[in-house]
């Protein structure tokens, strides 16, 4: 059956979403055809890189040189002349909260020339079914993983047969929703290699230390035991998956090598990222494996993920002798005490500034992750922030403006406090502003700490005296 998958990337930000590669890979092992709408090169901002090089959290680079003059198109036209062309039975649209209405323009769109089988996946749409159930625009939701669910749901629509029973699969009957049981977790080993051919491989071009890398996205791992409060984990944890004891799953090492070495042999990547939330959860033993076979295999550089938890000097050691290029430790809060009470976060800034110095007694270069803006947060709460950055001295920064993402504990907590309306938010972004309407600490004040934190942190700018520089 023709398939078309549309990755309404309405930020411009390239990258390959593994979600969405995978799936047209299922798809695909079961004989459909899958072609993709993807809005990433249909747009001209590419607000993500300009705002980190605006902020100085990214070293400038000329994207244009790579990317080429991306200019804007009608993506109506381009979007009903697809579906003519291609004339799909299905249509999938994967949905984060970011991109809720650039995709509910496009739904319209189809809604209104092709009678395909409309279904939304992606994590709003876990967290958030009915809101596109009765929104009359889409046929089905997808919960969850959606590997198994999206080619049982296509087979069935194919052979002209009914979605009632299909697990991890929502819709709406006699004007009430149905939701489907969920299934549980797909092994991982089950998934076939990711499917690239769809994408523009514009998307295997990123800006990493000043330089384009052409880079393959690969997990290790998928999930996280952790619970913060700002994260979307909680529901998908204790909500969708409750009946699942281990929440974390790790992929066989000989298969994740082989998918990583078949991949940069076909499209010559000479940079991985991986996407795991936290890949040294990895066991010692298995992370040796991986340096086993990945200095016999793979040989290329590579950027992870992890927690301040997770980084032992023996880790960190396999790290080095693999060649690890980055690792990236979330700080989000220099105080303590507000990790814990607020984030949910229980490390301490000791084993946060021990895990940077460990990453440099080794020569690894480090990203602290930091955000900005949470409820309840103060200027003084910013500023233990940036005093945490500079004596834990990272080499780069990532920096986030809190967006109350529905699914999780915080947005609960920011409309019951009128940060924010109930409802969807016209335009939700952690890259360049606040929504949130606080007293103490209002927009403006966010987005002038946010414009300055580099230059706090690098010294450029004088961090205020009634701040100690002392955190721990």
């Amino acid at each position: 059956m023709k398939v078309l998958l549309i990755y309404p990337n309405c930020e411009g930000y390239g990258r390959i979403p593994i979600g969405v590669s995978v799936i047209s890979a299922c798809l695909k092992r079961c004989g459909h055809e899958v072609r993709l709408f993807d809005l990433t090169f249909k747009v001209s901002n590419n607000i993500d890189n300009e705002m980190r090089e605006k902020i100085g959290t990214a070293k400038k680079i000329n994207t244009k040189e790579y990317w080429g003059e991306i200019k804007d198109i009608d993506i109506e036209a381009d979007l009903k002349a697809e579906i003519e062309r291609f004339k799909p039975k299905l249509i999938g649209i994967t949905i984060i909260q970011n991109n809720y209405w650039a995709s509910i323009e496009l739904l319209k769109t189809i809604r209104g020339i092709s009678d395909a089988h409309i279904v939304a996946g992606g994590i709003f749409a876990t967290v958030a079914p009915a809101v596109f159930l009765d929104s009359g625009l889409v046929d089905s939701v997808v919960l969850g993983e959606g590997e198994g669910a999206v080619v049982e749901l296509v087979e069935r629509i194919e052979a002209g047969e009914g979605i009632a029973h299909i697990h991890n699969v929502a819709y709406r009957e006699n004007g009430r929703i149905n939701s489907n049981p969920i299934r549980a977790y797909v092994n991982l080993d089950d998934i076939p290699f990711q499917d690239l051919s769809i994408f523009d491989e514009r998307h295997f071009l990123k800006p990493f230390d000043g330089k384009m890398v052409k880079a393959g996205y690969f997990e290790l791992t998928r999930g996280c035991p952790f619970s913060c409060t700002y994260c979307v984990n909680y529901f998908l944890n204790e909500k969708l998956y409750c009946n699942e004891i281990k929440h974390i799953r790790f992929r066989d090492v000989e298969y994740s090598i082989e998918e990583i070495r078949t991949l940069r042999d076909k499209y010559k990547f000479n940079f991985i990222f991986f996407a795991d939330e936290n890949m040294l959860i990895l066991s010692h033993e298995k992370l040796k494996k991986y340096a086993t076979l990945w200095n016999k295999e793979i040989r290329l550089p590579f950027y992870v993920t992890t927690r301040i938890e997770a980084a032992s000097e023996d880790k960190v050691r396999i790290l080095k002798d693999m060649g690890c290029a980055t690792v990236a430790f979330g700080i989000e809060c220099g105080n303590e005490e507000y990790r814990r009470r607020v984030l949910n976060r229980f490390t301490s800034n000791e084993q946060i500034i021990k895990a940077f110095r460990l990453c440099r007694k080794y020569g690894i270069r480090t990203t602290a992750n930091n955000m900005f803006g949470f409820p309840y947060e103060t200027e003084d709460l910013v500023f233990d922030t940036i005093k945490l950055n500079i004596e834990a001295s990272p080499d780069s920064y990532s920096l986030s403006i809190f967006a109350p993402y529905i699914g999780t504990r915080l947005h609960k907590i920011c409309v019951k406090e009128g940060y924010v309306e109930p409802g969807i938010p016209r335009r939700i972004s952690i890259i360049d502003e606040s929504i949130l309407n606080m007293p103490q600490l209002s927009k403006e004040k966010i987005q002038e700490l946010y414009a300055n934190f580099v230059k706090y942190v690098s010294g450029e700018l004088s961090v205020p005296k009634k701040y100690s520089l002392k955190t721990c």
